[in-house]
């Protein structure tokens, strides 16, 4: 789930091989399945780590990498919680970190020309979930990029969303309940590392 074409998006702007790290403060992950059919449950990823290096002359160097806490996947009830944690479902005790890396040459060669481009890119990377690695695909959407007005600092932001079906992961439990399709939203900030400073957060 480090679904992040970034590198795509902005990397015309900037000069090239610049690390980005995203602040989760003022970003998310939600994950959305079908239950029973009466509601689409949600659940918020509220542990995660996010890189991005881009180079704008070389696309094939631009890569993205996440990592998530499978055991902050929050549910919105403890119960559920322990029971989406145990072996048969996100099985966290033996797999509990999850992953996702961008393929080189994964995202759609084509130049997104201004802010707000209504084009989304597709951002294919390797998504490692249950020790199963499976390549997914993410559509993004860039929002802004530029100086942020009260901490001066590079700042680049995109929409991005994608599925995937938990069963080619090896989680199955319950399919006549609960959805086999994952939908999964992204909004994303992500600040210039070497801009970045020890500070209060806005």
């Amino acid at each position: 789930m480090k679904w992040i074409a970034l590198l795509a998006l902005v990397g015309a702007a900037h000069a090239s091989g610049e690390e980005y790290r995203v602040d989760t403060v003022h970003s998310s992950i939600v994950l959305r399945v079908d239950h029973l059919g009466f509601s689409r449950s949600v659940a918020r990823v509220m542990r995660w780590e996010a890189d991005l290096v881009f180079d704008a002359s070389v696309p094939s160097q631009n890569r993205v990498e996440v990592q998530i806490d499978a055991a902050s996947i929050d549910f919105g009830d403890a119960t559920w919680n322990r029971t989406m944690q145990g072996a048969r479902w996100l099985n966290v005790e033996l797999h509990p970190e999850i992953r996702f890396v961008s393929k080189p040459g994964g995202w759609l060669d084509r130049e997104v020309r201004a802010e707000k481009d209504p084009a989304p890119v597709e951002l294919v990377g390797t998504l490692s979930l249950n020790g199963v690695d499976r390549d997914v695909t993410l559509a993004v959407i860039p929002n802004r990029v530029g100086t942020h007005p009260l901490t001066l600092k590079r700042i680049a932001g995109f929409s991005a969303r994608g599925s995937f079906k938990r069963s080619d992961f090896g989680i199955a439990a319950s399919l006549g309940d609960v959805g086999d399709d994952v939908e999964v939203l992204i909004e994303i900030e992500a600040q210039l590392k070497s801009e970045r400073k020890p500070g209060r957060k806005r």
